[in-house]
């Protein structure tokens, strides 16, 4: 059932939204929760381990107490907040409206939509487990659908669980469903980011050499897309016992300040990445 409506409904609702179709429904609620990770307990860069989340509760969740439903699993992008769903910071979506909008239209059937907030000291850790920025993988496929499916009417299967995002959310829309095939139905990821290096991860990008000056995270005046880099870092490639605590880099900067490819980091980060993943599939 969820491949059937979620895929439709993910792309009639952005288009929905992009026009300004604002529907009559105003039943459904948008539920601020919490969530506690085991997952990102201790991680080296202090970050709380209960995260909030932002539910989308249809409209008939509240009248018929007996009925469960599908769940959607939406993943914002690097340094973003599950607000901005709903706000129309992303193309000028509000969530709520469009789906609202769509179910008076009868053009769906009704879910529930979870969007989870994973910002972080770095601005996301890609939805991966890394002993830096802790286990982000394990937070969303374990702790947060277990307790989704515990504290809602959840039809708690695979059939019945999808997973989508954009930027830094479609990376990990793509990574968690296909490292996690018995977890989730369907995945849609919209305009995923770093998915191999080119444009800004190429091999003669200034980026590197950027990254490689930061000992500690912010650095005053770094270039736009350092932090990027930072934090891919910490999350595919971190080295938490060295100087540089988040990681070490695909393309390291020697005495001259020339590029060299490091092949041990570069085959390391290809195995996190999307792409990666899809061949070991």
């Amino acid at each position: 059932m969820i491949r059937r409506c979620c895929r439709r409904a993910l792309l009639v609702a952005l288009v929905a939204a992009a026009c300004g179709v604002r529907g009559a429904w105003a039943q459904s609620r948008l539920v601020w929760d919490s969530v506690h990770s085991a997952a990102l307990e201790h991680n080296r860069l202090g970050d709380n381990a209960t995260r909030r989340l932002l539910v989308y509760l249809p409209p008939s969740y509240a009248r018929s107490p007996g009925r469960r439903y599908p769940v959607l699993y939406f993943l914002h992008g690097f340094t973003s907040d599950p607000v901005e769903w709903v706000d129309g910071s992303y193309a000028g979506l509000n969530l709520q409206s469009a789906m609202d909008s769509l179910l008076a239209h009868d053009s769906m059937p009704e879910f529930i939509v979870v969007m989870p907030d994973a910002n972080n000291r770095l601005g996301g850790g890609f939805y991966t487990n890394s002993p830096v920025t802790g286990g982000w993988a394990d937070f969303v496929t374990r702790d947060l659908v277990d307790y989704v499916d515990r504290r809602y009417r959840t039809l708690a299967d695979r059939a019945h669980r999808a997973l989508a995002g954009h930027s830094m959310g479609g990376f990990g829309a793509l990574v968690l469903g296909f490292a996690n095939p018995e977890r989730f139905g369907l995945l849609y990821s919209m305009s995923p980011c770093c998915m191999d290096f080119v444009g800004l991860f190429g091999p003669t990008s200034p980026l590197w050499v950027a990254a490689a000056r930061a000992s500690t995270w912010p650095v005053e005046g770094a270039p736009a897309g350092t932090a990027l880099v930072v934090a891919l870092a910490a999350a595919l490639s971190p080295a938490p016992a060295r100087a540089r605590g988040y990681g070490t880099l695909p393309f390291e900067p020697d005495g001259e300040g020339r590029l060299q490819a490091q092949p041990d980091v570069i085959a390391r980060w290809r195995r996190g990445m999307p792409v990666g993943l899809a061949h070991r599939l």
